[in-house]
């Protein structure tokens, strides 16, 4: 995606520490486990601050980093009913910013793993809820910065290829979910995005391994395999 218009679009004031050139570069399959592009409200100035977290929540009470791998995704439904997600979901908000996800259907034939495109027609670059942590290493110190993504039930659209989608926050909703603080409304903003402004279609299973990061991952495979 064209990084310098998104920020802009998504009004972003700052970068942070953790954020390097390399972050900033275009990519096409982002797994859980590496870095990726959040923007939050920086306690400190106010401002939203674009950073660079690693993807799979790691609590700030958690004795092992390791957590974080179980924790790339947080069902919206049960936020304030697990300890992993409450404090983050009450304090530490944020947005990930994407202009498209992959979601995969098992071709029962085969057993193989079917890859799909997803993204919103209008083409631009959209946010996911987001929540993120800040986790410090009680022997050396260090602070990790990790997020994870807010998944919802499926629309039409994504539930002929899964049972679960992220959510997709309304532009008019940024705001207040990265401004600092709680209120139940924030709840209200976990929905199903819009299935009639969405569209899918199938990839090459070259996305399937988590190295390749090219164009080639969102290549439509067919045209008449669109949905």
């Amino acid at each position: 995606m064209p990084n310098e218009e998104w920020l802009i679009d998504f009004h972003v004031e700052e970068k942070d520490a953790t954020v390097s050139e390399m972050d900033m570069m275009p990519s096409y399959n982002i797994s859980p486990g590496v870095k990726t592009l959040v923007i939050y409200k920086n306690p400190d100035t106010g401002k939203n601050t674009l950073g660079a977290f690693k993807w799979g929540l790691v609590p700030h009470w958690a004795a092992d980093p390791a957590i974080g791998r179980k924790l790339a995704n947080a069902r919206g439904e049960t936020l304030l009913e697990k300890p992993s997600f409450r404090d983050a979901f009450k304090k530490t908000r944020c947005l990930f910013i994407a202009d498209g996800f992959y979601e995969w259907i098992t071709d029962p034939a085969s057993g193989k793993k079917l890859p799909y495109y997803i993204h919103l027609k209008h083409g631009k670059p959209f946010a996911f809820a987001g929540l993120y942590s800040q986790w410090e290493c009680p022997d050396k110190g260090e602070l990790l910065m990790t997020c994870a993504i807010i998944t919802t039930s499926p629309n039409s659209l994504i539930e002929k290829i899964h049972d679960r989608m992220p959510v997709i926050l309304d532009p008019g909703a940024h705001d207040q979910w990265t401004t600092p603080g709680f209120s139940p409304g924030l709840q209200n903003l976990l929905n199903s995005f819009p299935s009639g402004l969405m569209e899918a279609y199938r990839v090459s299973t070259f996305v399937n391994k988590a190295g390749n990061d090219s164009p080639e991952c969102a290549r439509p495979l067919k045209e008449n395999e669109l949905f």
